[in-house]
């Protein structure tokens, strides 16, 4: 095993292009690429201000480099090191930017998610969302990276707008009869569709719809008091993972939109069926001022183990459960999923 030079790096900012082929390392207001095999420097990119964030273009040829503090972004170019652009929303700040599908337009968040605008860096357009929903689930692409479905409240309505993202004109509109959409939308990876479910507050139902507005299916839980907490897609487009607010993961197969699994964590783990590893916090000594936890990880070897005894009484309280944020999805192949649990954080 062999190891590069070592080299200075803004905090957890280094990042690999999509392809594999370069890595951003930004510190301060520089941004240096490598190519890391072998460890050589491509480019070298000067920003105007401390560099708070990068995120590298899709198709990996250029690379967006976020100043929060200065409200503004700069986007360099691999291939000719001599373009680049800047982005600024003047009074309204920044808060976020994200890459479109097609590595040519810029989706940027205002402050307090005032509007939403969409940047081209084709023809120099800009174009603003002031009427999406404020959250940024309410945003999903196609498959084909050409649509834009956006959930939007208009006039005391809940609308959901489909726009193509080369002309950013609004291809359809359709009004969403019932009472709470847009805390997310996804769209299907194999199809130009959409999901979209409604606020975890009103009901536990999740709508699919064509990119022309025809709703083609829908699923809900009357016996749900809370909403859908989180929403995924299979790679193939052929199963979705549903998770609500009590731990509870749902498998949906999208042919019928029939449930086909529903699985809850189970308070004991018997002695055939997983490996339980115990975190063990110790503290470590920099020098007399400072002072860091470390992790570690130990393979419990008396089985079946209760989860509720390896974990804090008052971390498993019913509201705290409830608002603790969880993560589960479903693998590129299909065969398994990967959760944590809010019940046994």
């Amino acid at each position: 095993m062999s190891f590069s030079r070592v080299f200075k790096s803004n905090y957890f900012q280094s990042k690999f292009s999509p392809d594999g082929r370069f890595l951003a390392v930004p510190y301060a207001s520089k941004v240096i690429v490598y190519n890391p095999s072998p460890f050589q420097e491509v480019a070298t990119f000067c920003n105007a201000e401390n560099v708070d964030r990068t995120e590298w273009s899709p198709d990996s040829t250029l690379l967006m480099c976020v100043s929060l503090k200065r409200k503004f972004l700069q986007i360099w170019s691999l291939e000719d090191p001599q373009w680049k652009c800047k982005i600024s929303e003047g009074p309204f700040g920044i808060t976020g930017a994200y890459w479109s599908p097609d590595s040519r337009h810029i989706l940027t968040v205002a402050d307090f998610q005032i509007r939403i605008t969409i940047w081209s860096l084709v023809d120099k357009s800009v174009h603003y969302l002031e009427h999406a929903k404020p959250s940024l689930p309410c945003l999903s692409f196609s498959s084909s990276g050409r649509l834009l479905a956006v959930a939007e409240r208009r006039d005391s309505k809940e609308l959901c707008q489909h726009r193509h993202l080369r002309h950013v004109e609004p291809r359809n509109e359709f009004c969403c009869r019932h009472r709470g959409l847009g805390w997310g939308g996804r769209g299907a990876p194999n199809a130009d569709i959409f999901c979209v479910w409604e606020n975890p507050t009103v009901a536990f139902r999740l709508l699919l719809y064509s990119s022309e507005g025809l709703k083609l299916a829908s699923y809900s839980l009357e016996d749900e008091l809370v909403g859908i907490k989180s929403f995924s897609w299979s790679s193939c487009g052929q199963i979705v993972l549903l998770e609500d607010h009590n731990d509870k993961l749902i498998l949906l197969e999208t042919v019928t939109w029939s449930q086909i699994l529903e699985h809850s964590l189970p308070d004991v783990m018997p002695d055939d069926s997983v490996a339980v590893h115990r975190e063990i916090k110790q503290k470590q000594k920099l020098d007399q001022r400072q002072s860091s936890m470390k992790a570690q990880y130990k393979l419990l070897s008396e089985l079946p183990v209760s989860l509720s005894k390896l974990t804090d009484p008052t971390s498993t309280r019913g509201l705290q459960v409830m608002s603790r944020t969880t993560f589960a999805q479903i693998s590129s192949s299909g065969a398994y999923i990967a959760r944590t649990s809010a019940t046994f954080p």
